[in-house]
């Protein structure tokens, strides 16, 4: 049995999410080409290279300090792409907001945040996952897609189409869901109707399914797992998904 504060100690220490994130990667039952969407200081490229069942890792950074250190750390890695891009749903350059003293808060937008004292703007490329030869021209079906964009999974997401259509990953995203969509100018309907035209359902890490009165309630989580509605991933998932919480929070899964 779990305990009715799971969300409120996710809450207390938001580094569980990424653990969670960590253990989808080393248990979900796929192969082929895993892609990092914003991988930042490689923490999830370095889970996703763990995997010596997988062909093919995909680090995408849009901060060319960040993609200059990801080559130099992963120098020998040899299953191992690092694109130095932004992600969205356009083809071309874009200005990009760097958080100086807390790079994990950079993105195409920049928002509100008290901890960040200094930003600072850059122009850098942006695309698509659509039209990166290194996946689409890639032998390995893209079967995992972790996107953490601070506010742009979505149009990553959009521009991604028709990977998902073909592949089928498993997609887990960070999303402030109604603020992110204020801030890169989306509806609630895009969103549902993007998910319902490629037979995607979207859940939270505690199994609550997200639909129209999920995103109209307060923001409580902000990472979520999307997968084909009727398939293998979903199984997986339900029958997974209480031993990954447990693993993360430390319960003892025995009655």
């Amino acid at each position: 049995m779990f305990k009715s504060n799971e969300l409120t100690m996710f809450q207390k220490n938001q580094s569980l999410y990424e653990s969670f994130v960590e253990k989808l990667i080393d248990a979900v039952p796929v192969h082929g080409t895993f892609v990092d969407c914003g991988a930042h200081v490689g923490t999830h490229t370095r889970n996703m290279l763990r995997r010596f069942d997988i062909n093919n890792v995909i680090a995408i950074e849009a901060i060319p300090d960040l993609a200059e250190r990801l080559s130099r750390q992963f120098a020998n890695e040899t299953r191992l792409t690092i694109i130095q891009t932004a992600i969205g749903n356009i083809v071309g350059f874009t200005d990009f907001n760097v958080a100086q003293n807390s790079p994990g808060y950079s993105g195409i937008i920049q928002r509100d945040i008290s901890d960040v004292t200094n930003w600072v703007k850059l122009s850098v490329p942006i695309t698509k996952c659509d039209a990166l030869t290194q996946i689409t021209e890639n032998s390995s079906p893209v079967s995992f897609m972790k996107l953490d964009l601070e506010g742009g999974e979505f149009n990553a997401l959009q521009g991604s189409m028709q990977i998902i259509l073909r592949d089928r990953p498993l997609l887990v995203f960070e999303n402030g869901l109604s603020k992110s969509a204020a801030h890169y100018n989306y509806s609630k309907t895009t969103f549902f109707e993007f998910f319902s035209s490629i037979d995607y359902v979207i859940y939270d890490f505690f199994g609550n399914q997200v639909d129209d009165n999920y995103w109209d309630t307060p923001l409580f989580t902000y990472m979520f797992v999307a997968f084909p509605s009727n398939g293998l991933h979903a199984v997986w998932y339900f029958e997974n998904r209480e031993k990954l919480l447990a693993s993360v929070l430390g319960y003892d899964m025995h009655p």
